[in-house]
């Protein structure tokens, strides 16, 4: 609602909407309360688990967001307190630029503050991220989440896809968040530029191919699976998924990804920390690398794919070879935590 394209209609109907793109001071004192009431009336009959605060793109760390949120989230939580919801989790969002979040001067700055709120996790929107990201965007990626683990909140990845699993097994993040085959990468571009006119369409969603790691659009993913030796080598053999194999892939691949990313996330989540990252990279990511050469062969469009999971494996490889995870983030439980916090 801070943004250009952010404030569109639809948003409009919320109770707490306005009729115009918020502005840091729009939010202060007596209206700053007000649509933390507008939230708690919403929020309360409907008995949401937990909330998200009403963060906003933070973009430098003087930007005049950054205090403005603040405010809101300890309004919330008095506001909550006083609703009798003092059970409710608030989960803070932090959205800030992957130059800001990887630097670490500016990242002191951002634990600081968060040191201060009543929030009981951390999701962070690093715009950009995620699963078209590079090497050396992973790497900073979880440095950056080291650095905040000092803070003792879990950590949650936002739209981090594919890569967010390697983010588990290396202890970067205790979740992860993403669409159903899509939303997959976190970018704010689209909410910054000025709205387009005409109406937006939901593109299709797209086949997942875990022994690959990868996706390809129904187009490809039938045209892939025509091959016979593709289908038999990548189509679905988990019989409690898709129990027509590739017919059932193609035919319901949003049932089809949850099933195999939920397996790949308990995959993760039973193995003891320990081990999880040389597990990832034996059993995940050392395996899909190796196959998606050949299946680049039959789909060119993998060949990007090939390159980056390549890319993947070196660095994570990398991290590795440094010794161990050093630390692993907290585990979000669903409950409000009570911990002493470092800046």
């Amino acid at each position: 609602m801070g943004t250009p394209s952010g404030f569109r209609e639809s948003v409009t109907r919320l109770p707490w909407a306005g009729i115009a793109q918020h502005r840091p001071g729009d939010l202060e004192g007596s209206p700053g309360t007000k649509f933390i009431s507008q939230l708690i009336d919403f929020a309360v009959p409907r008995r949401f688990t937990a909330i998200l605060a009403p963060a906003h793109l933070l973009r430098a760390t003087n930007d005049p967001w950054m205090a403005a949120d603040q405010r809101l989230v300890h309004e919330l939580r008095e506001q909550l307190d006083r609703a009798g919801q003092q059970s409710v989790p608030i989960y803070y969002p932090l959205a800030i630029t992957a130059s800001l979040f990887g630097n670490a001067d500016s990242r002191q700055h951002f634990k600081a503050v968060l040191s201060t709120l009543p929030v009981d996790a951390v999701w962070l929107r690093i715009h950009p991220f995620g699963s078209r990201s590079g090497p050396a965007s992973l790497r900073r990626y979880v440095e950056a989440c080291r650095d905040l683990h000092r803070l003792g909140l879990p950590l949650v990845a936002e739209r981090s896809g594919t890569i967010g699993v390697a983010l588990l097994a290396f202890g970067a993040v205790g979740g992860i968040e993403g669409g159903v085959t899509l939303g997959e990468h976190f970018s704010a571009a689209g909410l910054l530029r000025e709205p387009r006119k005409g109406s937006a369409f939901l593109p299709q969603a797209r086949v997942y191919f875990p022994e690959l790691a990868t996706f390809l659009d129904r187009k490809r993913a039938n045209r892939f699976l025509e091959n016979r030796s593709m289908k038999s080598s990548f189509a679905c053999r988990d019989t409690t998924c898709c129990r027509r194999g590739a017919q059932d892939m193609l035919a319901n691949p949003r049932r089809h990804f949850l099933i195999r990313r939920l397996g790949e996330v308990r995959r993760v989540s039973e193995t003891p920390d320990s081990a999880r990252a040389q597990q990832y990279m034996e059993e995940i990511l050392r395996p899909a690398t190796d196959r998606i050469v050949r299946a680049s062969k039959v789909e060119p469009s993998l060949e990007g794919n090939r390159r980056r999971l390549e890319s993947w494996r070196h660095v994570l490889g990398a991290i590795i070879a440094t010794g161990r995870p050093a630390s692993f983030s907290a585990v979000p439980s669903g409950r409000r935590i009570a911990k002493k916090r470092e800046a």
